[in-house]
């Protein structure tokens, strides 16, 4: 698989950007493959790149407090499939600590996107970057909701 323009418009992360928008976007991007079990993101590693999952899935988990390890002491937080992105916590942090393991659970096909150079398209193109932050806000605040009813709901 190939991205192009026309799949970049179905991921919620690119929702509102126009097709000139997404032309300034694409040289900032690269397919990166994954094997299975292979580490996307290390937890508490730096970094700013955010990751969209073209295909595959990928589990995201975090250290046990208790073991400061992972396997079945970790915490699994959710599984992102096709469309979502990985990385957008510490892209917003301008590069600051990954907050979770990101782990291919097949094997997998990212877009990845260098974070940097998002930013510096940002202050060339401030609609690009409003409607982007405000596309991952919107991500972050639904994965929020859904953490806090499965929490909810295993109390």
């Amino acid at each position: 698989m190939t991205f192009s323009k026309e799949i970049m418009l179905g991921y919620k992360i690119f929702d509102g950007l126009s097709s000139e928008e997404l032309d300034a976007i694409i040289p900032l991007c690269q397919e990166k493959k994954f094997d299975v079990d292979e580490v996307i993101i290390e937890e508490d590693s730096k970094g700013s790149d955010i990751y969209i999952i073209l295909e595959g899935r990928v589990n995201v988990d975090i250290k046990s407090p208790s073991s400061q390890s992972y396997g079945s002491s970790s915490g699994r937080l959710t599984t992102l499939r096709e469309g979502e992105i990985i990385g957008e916590i510490s892209f917003l942090e301008r590069g600051g600590r990954r907050s979770a393991r990101a782990v291919a659970l097949d094997k997998i096909l990212t877009l990845k996107i260098d974070g940097e150079k998002l930013r510096e398209l940002f202050n060339r193109n401030n609609h690009s970057g409003y409607l982007i932050m405000q596309n991952i806000a919107s991500i972050l605040a639904q994965r929020l909701c859904d953490i806090n009813f499965r929490w909810r709901d295993n109390i």
